[in-house]
């Protein structure tokens, strides 16, 4: 989602410092922070799953595959070539005028679903920190982008470009959070099950 507003004494939004920092735009700070997370937990998946411990390889490499994805998307914005598609497609409007969520959604429900019992069978700290970690992520990424789009559906003017900031910060926010947690509870995971993916040696040891 990107929309470019005038900010006051005639500065254009994706011109000025704003577009450095803006948590609504695209490659910029924000976005190569999150990408950044992303990359970091493919990583962290992909080394759980080729380690020779590890249990459920297959999920863990199939995990590691859909954040390297999720990576790239959000580098450059994959899901926003669903915006046109899928609102002519569904007539979609109101809390689904940013469409790229119907999709995106029914895919997140679909590996819900399809790694219950591998979530399930995790040590039980593991479990809970990744629950956690994604309701936060899906509470941003797609609950708070509902939420903005409802209120852009309907109240698009410069007038309300704050309350518009606020949403989109607090969307962001939420997901950097729920990748934070999860990249904690990865880590946790792997010092729980002493599973050594890098093995560093210091000399004299």
């Amino acid at each position: 989602m990107s929309i470019y507003l005038i900010l006051e004494k005639g500065f254009m939004y994706e011109k000025s410092i704003v577009r450095i920092f803006s948590f609504d735009l695209e490659q910029n700070l924000p976005a190569f922070f999150s990408t950044g997370l992303f990359l970091l937990s493919a990583t962290l998946l992909f080394l759980i799953g080729r380690n020779k411990k590890s249990k459920y390889k297959l999920h863990w490499l199939a995990l590691s595959i859909i954040f390297f994805f999720l990576a790239l998307d959000e580098a450059i914005s994959i899901h926003e070539l669903f915006n046109y598609s899928m609102r002519n497609i569904f007539g979609a409007t109101g809390y689904f005028h940013f469409a790229w969520v119907i999709p995106y959604a029914v895919l997140s429900i679909l590996v819900l679903i399809a790694f219950t019992k591998f979530l399930l069978a995790l040590p039980k700290r593991t479990s809970l920190i990744m629950i956690l970690a994604g309701i936060l992520f899906v509470s941003g990424a797609i609950g708070m982008e509902m939420i903005a789009a409802n209120y852009v559906n309907e109240f698009v003017d410069y007038q309300y470009i704050g309350t518009y900031m606020a949403f989109f910060t607090i969307e962001e926010s939420l997901e950097m959070l729920g990748l934070i947690l999860f990249i904690y509870g990865l880590l946790d995971f792997m010092d729980l099950t002493n599973l050594k993916p890098l093995k560093l040696k210091v000399k004299g040891k």
